[in-house]
């Protein structure tokens, strides 16, 4: 995956982390096959918050841009710590320490829909 191209050696750290994991709670599963990480969740709509606890300070967290909007006039990521904003089309992923960089969406228009798949591990998974 992306991750892995851009950070191969994190890439394999969560992967040996998760895998430990999945050794000492027999029965979880990743959400996905192919997956590094743990958890995933969707941002469904306009009005969503996220509140980020226990994702480590060094860890990256996977945004996947969803929905039918025009990427031209909404749905740009806001990166409110690193002062940006950038165009994030539907299909698009981006990887971010969502601890140390805390991010929102411009709104879309009100016949549009703009969604965002989250991919993440909690730091506890590292603990194994």
């Amino acid at each position: 995956g992306v991750m892995y191209l851009f950070a191969a050696r994190m890439y394999k750290l969560f992967d040996e982390a998760l895998a430990q994991y999945e050794m000492h709670y027999t029965g979880s599963e990743r959400p996905y096959y192919f997956s590094v990480f743990s958890a995933a969740t969707f941002h469904l709509g306009n009005k969503c918050r996220t509140m980020v606890e226990d994702d480590l300070p060094w860890g990256w967290s996977a945004l996947t841009a969803l929905g039918n909007y025009n990427p031209d006039k909404g749905g740009h990521i806001i990166l409110w710590d690193l002062n940006l904003v950038v165009c994030f089309p539907p299909g698009a992923t981006i990887l971010i320490p969502r601890t140390l960089v805390r991010y929102s969406f411009v709104k879309v228009n009100e016949n549009e829909s703009r969604y965002c798949l989250v991919q993440f591990t909690p730091a506890p998974v590292f603990n194994f």
